[in-house]
């Protein structure tokens, strides 16, 4: 029932032709399930990543750090600018800050989704 990443980055104006597109995919995926990862990006995150797309863990990192910058650059997504704050333009997030702060807004509505699934199942009940 997670939200779908590739929804809320594209929301936010991150261009899916990137090469790093699918590693920033991957990463919050394995971050989602395991919010712990986050702070393994160089352990255990990027050499993961890297061996499923046959590339060095270093160009993994390039990659996700290229695509957050571009996106940072050109995206005047409104859903950007309320994720990460009034200070966005001063500062470009590192790739620990931006997976984190996106992961984060996954859980949270997939969170969410829940409670509103388990309250129309209570409001169904009453009803029966």
């Amino acid at each position: 029932m997670k939200t779908q990443p590739d929804e809320l980055l594209r929301s936010l104006g991150v261009r899916p032709y990137y090469k790093g597109y699918s590693y920033l995919l991957t990463a919050l995926d394995m971050i989602t399930d395991d919010t712990n990862l986050l702070s393994a990006l160089t352990t255990k995150v990027y050499p993961h990543i890297a061996k499923c797309y046959h590339v060095t863990p270093t160009s993994v990192e390039r990659a996700i750090r290229f695509i957050i910058n571009k996106t940072w650059e050109c995206s005047e997504s409104k859903k950007l600018s309320k994720m990460f704050g009034p200070y966005m333009n001063d500062w470009t997030p590192t790739n620990r800050e931006f997976l984190g702060i996106t992961a984060e807004c996954l859980l949270a509505t997939t969170r969410m989704q829940i409670i509103e699934n388990i309250r129309k199942g209570i409001k169904n009940n009453n009803d029966i």
